[in-house]
């Protein structure tokens, strides 16, 4: 009897993965225009607070659920859980040492000067974020025999993550290999990130975008809480619509028509002759060869 609860208690446990935004530089952004309009700004620890209790809930919702955790920040992603320290499934302690691994984070990386160097992208690293996040689900799939995954994406600001476009758009195209929905939560009032909607749009998540930290945990618990067989009896969530167009590697800015790389796929807006991704010599298109006309006898 036993035996039996157990092995249905572990056919309904699920795993996912959270990638959170660590950016000094958004969150520090965010707060400025939290405290002129409420005098508070205290949108990175509400933001955290909330994600942690999202986290617990989920854990405690099915004995065997479990969790990965990555933060994504300038320089970089580390993974906050599970690590060489703890890699169990108790609530409590996955929240002490996500807070731990932040607060080393904040002390040793991201106060560092290296982070304000005019080389350093200001944006956090998401394709490295989503790729390791990717790895860890691949890995406890095949160790816990194909257990369901999702995958829960936390970012803070509007910047389009333009750069990062082909690499995150690849990391969408792994995740639906690999059977795992992509959910993506923006705490922005006024912009969507059109890349996030295209990763959400391929995968079958949810995207969702928040206008104030305050209300982040009612919109994770209600939204991005229940599991992809809970989602199908449910109301559908109120969606935006989907930004498909691409983005040009060159200038970074979305285009409605371009020219596209043979080789490599890579979006231009203008042509230009040779391809700054693979360096393939592009031709010019020119025009089609004329017919001579044949001297009437």
């Amino acid at each position: 009897m036993n035996d039996a609860l157990q092995l249905r208690a572990e056919s309904r446990s699920s795993l996912i993965a959270v990638v959170l935004d660590l950016n000094p530089l958004a969150w520090g952004f965010k707060a400025a225009q939290d405290a002129q309009r409420t005098s508070k700004s205290e949108s990175f620890v509400q933001a955290l607070d909330a994600t942690l209790t999202f986290i617990s809930s989920y854990l405690l919702m099915t004995h065997g659920n479990q969790v990965v955790v990555v933060g994504a920040h300038p320089l970089g992603a580390e993974i906050l859980h599970p690590t060489n320290e703890y890699s169990g499934n108790t609530a409590s302690m996955v929240n002490r040492q996500i807070e731990a691994k932040i607060n080393d984070l904040c002390r040793s990386t991201l106060l560092d000067d290296s982070i304000t160097d005019v080389s350093t992208s200001p944006s956090s690293r998401f394709n490295n974020a989503l790729s390791k996040a990717l790895c860890c689900i691949n890995r406890m799939k095949s160790d816990k025999s194909n257990m369901p995954a999702r995958l829960l994406v936390l970012k803070c600001g509007g910047d389009f993550l333009s750069h990062q476009y082909l690499p995150l758009i690849n990391c969408a195209y792994a995740a639906e290999h690999l059977k795992v929905s992509i959910d993506a939560v923006v705490l922005e009032a006024e912009v969507d990130i059109p890349v996030f909607q295209q990763m959400v749009d391929v995968t079958g998540g949810v995207y969702s975008r928040v206008t104030e930290p305050a209300t982040l945990l009612q919109t994770l618990l209600t939204y991005h809480l229940p599991d992809d067989d809970a989602r199908k009896i449910l109301s559908k969530v109120p969606s935006t619509p989907v930004d498909s167009r691409a983005v040009c590697f060159k200038t970074r800015t979305v285009t409605d028509i371009g020219y596209v790389c043979s080789v490599c796929l890579s979006v231009y807006k203008m042509l230009t002759p040779i391809c700054i991704t693979c360096k393939t010599v592009l031709k010019l298109p020119g025009m089609p060869p004329s017919r001579k006309r044949k001297r009437e006898k």
